[in-house]
């Protein structure tokens, strides 16, 4: 119960300094069907984009190797 009393004090400080509770739903990536649907997402993206190819693979590029 104590633990409970802290975090409402917390965020009523949050509250009071402005700030505002919020939900950020991120994907899961150790999901198998992710990095398929990511690369779909880029390519998807990539066709609004004059450069498509090489902003599509800089992207896939830099994406690998942040989750490794």
């Amino acid at each position: 119960m104590r633990r409970r009393g802290f975090i409402a004090c917390h965020r009523k400080a949050q509250r009071e300094r402005g700030s505002r509770a919020t939900v950020v739903l991120l994907p899961d990536v150790n999901d198998p069907g992710y990095r398929d649907r990511l690369a779909d997402e880029c390519r998807r993206v990539a066709q609004f984009m004059p450069e498509e190819d090489a902003i599509a693979a800089d992207f896939a590029r830099l994406w690998g190797r942040a989750i490794k």
